[in-house]
């Protein structure tokens, strides 16, 4: 573990940006073993180009040891800084094994392209951009893995780092109805993301019809602009320091098997396991977890963002939005320096479990929470309890909040005109810009919860996934999310979602504390 560590230094200090590289093209269909990558005479095998037409590095012996690089195919076309663009057509099972660019290396579908894969492995690699696959079993005969799109870590073969998934669709089934059963759902179910490697970024990518969704646990990893949408595991888990989850849209848990699903989910492992242990300065930011739509099939109930197993150190927690129909909102059981800021949390159904709350508490030792701000959240309820724990312009909300939000019945949480949060914040330390990305203040004072109200502004559309952001499907920033096929999220489709993102990820406390 120790010389894992010492390479984040001695690989990153090796890299330089490159200058725009040379353009390679494969082409499953019409490509030739004998091509030489270009435009006319493409490759076929993509699995061929990475083992054998990449000039890169990787360990001077094995087992890993973190000792020195050394190259791998020199001379060969395609360089750090180049492009390899990819046709339609199936690639099967991608791994990249041993791989360690000294600059980034991208891999991406061609315009209007659709290349698709079974699974992706990248192990033991380092500066890959993977942009713009479509994974899923269906692609081929294969049985699914495991997870569909792994960064993974090996202790043979050495650490991942600095890679990039970008635009994937990640699905088990393209229709969720092919599981007739409950059962079906949970035996089948394939997890989507799973990034161990440090620096991963997960970004604009559709993952849906999933056990778990996305999960990062190295230092410095991002998910940002992804939509996880059906999963009867977990939405989003975040288990590394220094981690960012922004602008994500996690929705409709299915209730399938014994466990407890959470929208996002993180834990601390230490000596003495699970929760002795200590996760830094994480940031959730503008996502948005939604329970269930109406329709869904085996709707199950969502923990909303359950940080269970501390101590969280220095989080940061802004506006975020999570309807959800269980206790757990926003829940850290042993934190410290914490910020919970402008978020909005609110009850899917007047039944129990629920209503959601934000809870600062205890870890689970005994040991007080401390030095935390709990500031300008819209919220169901609120228990905050700790040694300098601060809660101050926060907003319960009454049994029927419908004159506080744009649309209620169709999850436009959105601030109404009127809406007794607006103006009712504290400026001190409060976001400097909401959920959309529009700054703070727009009136006389900060407005409660995720939003400001401000009639005049330019919003996102509806669909996208929070400010400057791509939607996932590939599109441009700005545009709107692709429509769910049959099968997938709302049958009814009668949900315009305006909110921003999504996240999730799961704990293991179902009784209210």
């Amino acid at each position: 573990m120790r010389a894992l560590a010492l390479l984040a230094c001695a690989v990153i200090g090796s890299a330089a940006a490159p200058a725009r590289g040379a353009d390679f093209h494969v082409d499953p269909a019409g490509g030739s073993d004998t091509g030489d990558g270009s435009a006319t005479r493409p490759w076929r095998s993509l699995q061929s180009v990475i083992e054998r037409h990449v000039e890169t590095r990787n360990w001077q012996s094995l087992p890993f040891t973190g000792k020195s690089l050394v190259p791998v195919n020199a001379g060969a076309p395609v360089k750090p800084g180049d492009t390899i663009w990819l046709r339609s057509g199936d690639y099967g099972a991608l791994t990249i094994l041993g791989a360690y660019n000294a600059a980034p290396v991208t891999v991406a579908a061609e315009a209007g392209a659709t290349p698709r894969f079974t699974s992706v492995l990248v192990r033991s690699a380092q500066h890959w951009v993977l942009r713009g696959f479509s994974v899923s079993p269906t692609h081929g005969t294969s049985p699914a893995a495991g997870t569909l799109v792994v960064v993974e870590n090996h202790g043979w073969s050495g650490p991942a780092s600095d890679v990039v998934v970008d635009g994937f669709d990640v699905f088990t089934v393209p229709d969720e109805r092919a599981w007739a059963t409950a059962a079906d759902w949970d035996a089948r179910s394939a997890n989507g993301v799973t990034a161990t490697g440090d620096r991963v970024t997960v970004r604009s990518c559709w993952v849906r019809n999933v056990n778990y969704g996305i999960a990062v646990t190295g230092r410095g990893s991002r998910v940002e602009h992804n939509a996880v949408d059906g999963f009867c595991g977990d939405g989003l888990r975040g288990l590394g320091d220094d981690e960012v989850f922004e602008y994500n849209l996690v929705k409709n848990a299915r209730d399938v098997n014994a466990d407890h699903r959470d929208g996002f989910q993180s834990w601390s492992v230490g000596p003495g396991g699970v929760g002795t242990g200590v996760v830094r300065n994480v940031t959730l930011r503008g996502n948005v977890i939604i329970g269930h739509e109406p329709g869904v099939r085996f709707a199950g109930t969502l923990q909303g963002i359950g940080c269970f197993d501390g101590t969280y150190d220095g989080w940061v927690v802004e506006n975020n939005v999570v309807l959800t129909d269980h206790w757990h909102g926003i829940s850290f059981y042993g934190a410290q320096n914490l910020r919970i800021a402008n978020n909005t949390v609110l009850d899917l159904n007047a039944v129990d479990p629920g209503p959601p709350w934000i809870l600062v508490t205890a870890h689970k030792d005994g040991t007080p929470s401390r030095d935390a701000l709990v500031r300008n959240n819209l919220t169901t309820d609120l228990s905050v309890t700790g040694d300098n724990v601060v809660a101050g312009g926060n907003l319960l909300l009454p049994a029927d909040p419908a004159g506080y939000f744009v649309d209620l019945a169709h999850l436009d949480v959105r601030l109404a005109a009127g809406s007794p949060a607006i103006d009712r914040g504290i400026a001190g330390q409060a976001p400097a810009a909401d959920a959309d990305g529009i700054a703070r203040p727009q009136g006389a004072g900060v407005d409660v919860g995720a939003y400001e109200f401000a009639p005049g502004a330019t919003r996102p559309p509806d669909g996208t996934a929070g400010p400057g952001g791509a939607p996932p499907g590939g599109g441009s920033p700005g545009g709107a999310l692709p429509a769910p096929p049959s099968g997938c999220g709302n049958p009814s489709g009668d949900l315009a979602l305006g909110l921003v993102a999504l996240v999730a990820a799961a704990g293991r406390l179902w009784r209210r504390a």
